[in-house]
This record gives structure tokens, sequence and C-alpha cells, in this order.
């Protein structure tokens, strides 16, 4: 008889009993639908399954397995809710990292992809918009008001020591 590598019990046993061990560690939440885990979380606030004292996976990946089957090579689970302890498979979708990461609001890079305006307030058009070396986009008002200013700055300087204008 095949046996469970997991859970060291027989094969036929291992889904169900994972299954009845993973339903009881989390408790549905009635206004948002979000599974709230009960069991261990990890630092970033992730549910943690665990399996004879070793950990299995997170418990939004066990979810995704057990309710909608393998996550396919490469791919992160996305939590639609934005809740990190939700296990609720509806609220779970596979997605590449790529994905995952635009999604997310705490990351800087995503943060400043969905800005539509500089932080002076000018709108983030094809016509204003230039990539720098580092391949951030810059506002070219701005870019330009800076220019100037360093220019203005600089000649006031020059005259002040006898130098040269620009």
């Amino acid at each position: 008889m095949s046996r469970c590598l997991l859970t060291f019990i027989p094969f036929r046993h291992c889904e169900l009993n994972m299954l009845g061990r993973f339903q009881r560690l989390y408790v549905p939440e009635p206004n948002t639908g979000c599974w709230l885990w009960t069991g261990a979380l990890d630092t970033g606030g992730y549910g943690r399954f665990n399996i004879g004292g070793e950990v299995l996976d997170c418990a939004h990946r066990v979810s995704f397995k057990l309710f909608k089957g393998k996550i396919p090579d490469g791919y992160d689970i996305d939590h639609l809710c934005r809740v990190r302890c939700c296990v609720n498979p509806d609220h779970l979708e596979a997605v590449t990292r790529r994905e995952n990461l635009r999604r997310s609001s705490i990351v800087s890079s995503t943060i400043k992809a969905n800005q539509t305006h500089c932080i002076y307030g000018h709108e983030f058009t094809a016509s204003n918009v230039w990539l720098n070396a580092k391949g951030h986009r810059v506002c070219k008002k701005c870019k330009n008001r800076h220019i100037r200013d360093w220019k203005r700055r600089e000649r006031k300087r020059r005259k002040a020591l006898g130098l040269s204008p620009l």
C-alpha cells in the first residue's frame, strides 16, 4: 500500500485527514466571506499549515491545492481580498509573481507604477514623461523647472566669484 510522505498514513486517508484538520483551523467571517486562519501565523501574517511539527506550506497555498487543484509552476497565490490570513479558495487566484507584485498595495514600485501625477500635481502623459537611466518616470515640467532653478543659482554663484557666465 502506498504511503503519504507528509503524514505517514495510508494514502487513501491522507487527503481526507488533511482536509478535516485544515477545516478545523479557520473560521468564516460573515461580513467579508473570508475564512480567517486560526492556526499558526508567520511574521508576515500568512497562515502556516503544520503536520507533525513540520511546516507543510502556507495555509492559503494548502487551501488552493485542496479546493482548486495544483498550483501551476512559477505561480504565486494572490489574495483577492487582500487579507493575508484568509484561506477562502474563492478569494485566492494563481497569478505570476509579476502580477502578484503589481497588485500589491505595499510594494513601492507598484505604488509608483499606479501614480498618475507627479508629487507637484503634473499629469503623467506621454508628452510630459521621460524615463531616466534607471527606467524611472520623470516629470518633464518638474525636471525643466529644476534645471532653470539650478542655472539661475549657478549664474549668481559665478557672478559672485567673478567667473564667466554659463
